[in-house]
């Protein structure tokens, strides 16, 4: 679970907070090439989502997979 917004600090080096600028730019420069689904699929790789989850929140993580792809599909079908 998130704690207080107030005692996340700033961003710097020193919290992890320059490798976090730097995934964003990187995913940016992506986001015209990969699908909705791709970039949640990175994203959650990234932020080690499955792993920081637990076997109770488990099933939640899977079907917000799922959606995020059925969304996908239906918003940006594969060309016929």
């Amino acid at each position: 679970m998130l704690g207080d917004p107030q005692s996340c600090g700033k961003l710097t080096p020193g919290n992890r907070g320059a490798e976090l600028v730097e995934f964003i730019k990187k995913m940016q420069q992506h986001t015209r090439r990969f699908t909705a689904a791709d970039f949640f699929a990175d994203l959650c790789a990234e932020l080690g989502v499955s792993a920081q989850a637990g076997a109770d929140y488990r099933p939640y993580v899977d079907r917000l997979t799922r959606f995020v792809r059925e969304w996908d599909q239906k918003w940006n079908p594969a060309p016929r």
